[in-house]
């Protein structure tokens, strides 16, 4: 895997370092780590959902910016494996 995916994806500190290891494993692992990526992401935004109807801002974006690193999270596990795949940034789709 490309140092600066590794790079990122250790910035985010989302992922344990086992599933960091998982990565350069089958694509199936990749693929169920991207698809625990977005289940987190998605329950993370309904929590914040739920935060700013009590108004509590406070909990609301802290749940916001933990949403945003696991869509980040599931974008660069996404990449990886459209780059393991020979497929360029541009084509993929992945942005």
């Amino acid at each position: 895997m490309p140092q600066t995916v590794v790079a990122d994806l250790e910035r985010l500190m989302t992922l344990t370092r086992a599933q960091l290891r998982a990565i350069d494993g089958p694509d199936a692992d990749v693929i169920a780590l991207v698809e625990h990526s977005r289940d987190e992401q998605i329950e993370l935004c309904e929590l914040a959902d739920l935060a700013a109807d009590r108004d509590d801002e406070e909990t609301a974006r802290h749940h916001e910016q933990e949403a945003a690193a696991w869509r980040e999270t599931a974008r660069l596990l996404t990449l990886h494996l459209a780059l393991r795949h020979g497929v360029s940034d541009r084509t993929s789709g992945v942005a």
